[in-house]
């Protein structure tokens, strides 16, 4: 290694869902997990990118100080995207009511919801962010971003929030609402 040549090692072996490889002159590095999600990040110009078995090599030559505070601010960007790529984020939700029903339709792209409208209600779903499995009266909604499986939660909770009575409704799983007693004269 030249002396004015800063180089930076990042390993990857904890994320065995990852792969990733250099589009077009260092540009752009490709991300695929699990086959179903593909991000694309970019490397700028005068950072060297190279693949070395489990290690990914980051490198500059020329030492300016504006290349390497940008040089810096991508590698915490960098690590900061990996970080939350390593752990899956999972929000499950309880169906209670009498006829209420979900299923999964055209090859999982569509939330087919029965509660209690006098239509079918259809949500549907991206594929590459998101991954939906319903068991019985739960559905789990799981993926990568927090935020997507957030709003993707709240979206649907909100077509049917809990009834204060009956507790009819959406619930998230560990949720507790005080149900207000029905008056009987």
């Amino acid at each position: 290694m030249k002396k004015n040549e800063l180089q930076k090692k990042t390993k990857i072996n904890s994320l065995k869902t990852l792969s990733f490889a250099k589009i077009s002159n260092n540009f752009f590095i490709l991300f695929a997990f699990k086959s179903t999600l593909i991000n694309y990040l970019y490397v700028p110009s005068f950072v060297k990118c190279e693949l070395e078995k489990n290690n990914l090599i980051f490198s500059i030559v020329n030492l300016s100080r504006s290349q390497t505070f940008q040089y810096d601010q991508f590698l915490s960007q960098f690590q900061d995207y990996l970080k939350r790529l390593a752990k899956l984020f999972r929000k499950k939700l309880l169906l209670k009511g009498l006829g209420y029903k979900a299923a999964l339709k055209n090859e999982e792209s569509l939330l087919e919801l029965k509660i209690g409208y006098s239509h079918v209600i259809l949500v549907p779903i991206d594929k590459q962010i998101l991954k939906v499995i319903i068991d019985k009266n739960t559905l789990i909604v799981e993926g990568f971003d927090k935020v997507a499986v957030g709003n993707f939660v709240n979206k649907i909770r909100s077509l049917k929030l809990p009834d204060s009575y009956k507790g009819k409704g959406f619930w998230y799983k560990n949720e507790i609402i005080k149900l207000k007693e029905i008056n009987k004269t």
